[in-house]
This record gives structure tokens, C-alpha cells and sequence, in this order.
């Protein structure tokens, strides 16, 4: 049990390490909300 649990615990902190550390070509684009309708109807 020890040494499965010793071979299988890196893999969420490879996992948590490839998505934090991994480059990815995203740009971030502003978003302007629309204005609130107020109350109607």
C-alpha cells in the first residue's frame, strides 16, 4: 500500500505543475457590461 500511495502521489503535483507552469498563447480582452435595465415591466 506504501509503495503505490509513494508512486502515485507526484501525479496531482505534476498535474497542479503543468497547468500552472505550462505557457499558453491566450491574450486577455477587456469586457464592457452592458448597462443594467433597471427595473422595467
Amino acid at each position: 500500500m506504501k509503495k503505490a500511495f509513494k508512486a502515485l502521489a507526484p501525479l496531482p503535483l505534476l498535474g497542479l505543475a503543468y497547468l500552472f507552469l505550462w505557457p499558453v498563447p491566450i491574450t486577455p480582452v477587456a469586457w464592457v457590461a452592458p448597462p443594467a435595465p433597471g427595473y422595467v415591466g
